[in-house]
């Protein structure tokens, strides 16, 4: 009479060792694909969020000094309280307020892809209509 032993035969013992180091293998290169695509993906997200940024200041730079530029050529009589101006495929929304006797302040803000930039600034309006900057923040 034969035993019927139930022990594994070589080859299914190479058959298995294959077949779980195929999957280590795998799920390591898998990880390191994922955390490849999370960093480049971070990168591309920064870079264009520094490229907005930096639309967003000069969109407020520019509409800050059209106030001033507007100010120096026809003075208050002919200045909005507020406009807008078209900078480079943004806008700057600039507002003028304040207005106490030799003193104006100029707020500029402009918003491009959720990067929003405020400049404000005070302006002295002398006698004899000399325009000078009194201070120049940016605010955001």
């Amino acid at each position: 009479m034969q035993r019927n032993n139930m022990t594994i035969d070589q080859r299914d013992r190479g058959g298995q060792m294959f077949v779980g180091m195929v999957l280590l293998i795998g799920s390591v290169i898998a990880i390191i694909t994922l955390f490849l695509l999370f960093i480049s993906g971070s990168l591309i997200d920064t870079g264009y969020g520094i490229k907005y940024n930096a639309a967003a200041q000069a969109a407020a730079t520019a509409g800050a000094e059209d106030a001033l530029l507007r100010i120096d050529r026809n003075s208050l009589t002919s200045l909005p309280a507020s406009y807008s101006v078209p900078v480079n495929g943004a806008t700057a929304q600039v507002s003028v307020g304040g207005v106490i006797p030799g003193s104006v302040t100029v707020t500029s803000t402009a918003t491009v892809m959720n990067h929003t930039k405020v400049v404000r600034l005070v302006v002295s309006i002398g006698a004899d209509t000399q325009v000078s900057v009194v201070s120049w923040t940016e605010v955001q």
